[in-house]
């Protein structure tokens, strides 16, 4: 009997940009003529991992604004932690909480403003 299973990824996009003292979400700052968090995401649907995951806290309104068309995208979901502010634990939780996860799905990789946007060709 072969199970299969599969990686998603989750994008950590809720945090509030405190260490900049920045008014601008810093996943919304410019990289190469578009918000930073757009490469990650292209990034992400250009590797194997599935499903896709986005969760928004601070300022998730304006962020949504600039991911608008990745919302509509079959491969993702996207979700919102109202409790950012206490940490990306509680991201997590959102995500556990809500069952988006599967038990079908042993592994996630997960991706935040503190690590480095991985080239989709790595990623395969």
């Amino acid at each position: 009997m072969h199970l299969s299973s599969s990686t998603g990824a989750i994008i950590l996009a809720a945090g509030s940009s405190s260490r900049m003292d920045a008014e601008r979400h810093k996943l919304l700052l410019p990289l190469a003529g578009r918000p930073v968090l757009e490469h990650v995401i292209e990034a992400t649907l250009a590797s194997q991992a599935r499903p896709i995951i986005i969760v928004l806290g601070h300022q998730a309104d304006q962020v949504r604004l600039h991911i608008d068309a990745y919302a509509r995208h079959p491969l993702v979901t996207i979700v919102e932690n109202a409790h950012y502010l206490q940490g990306m634990s509680t991201s997590l939780h959102v995500i556990a909480r809500g069952a988006i996860l599967s038990c079908s799905m042993p592994a996630f990789s997960l991706s935040c403003s503190k690590l480095q946007v991985m080239r989709a060709d790595a990623a395969s």
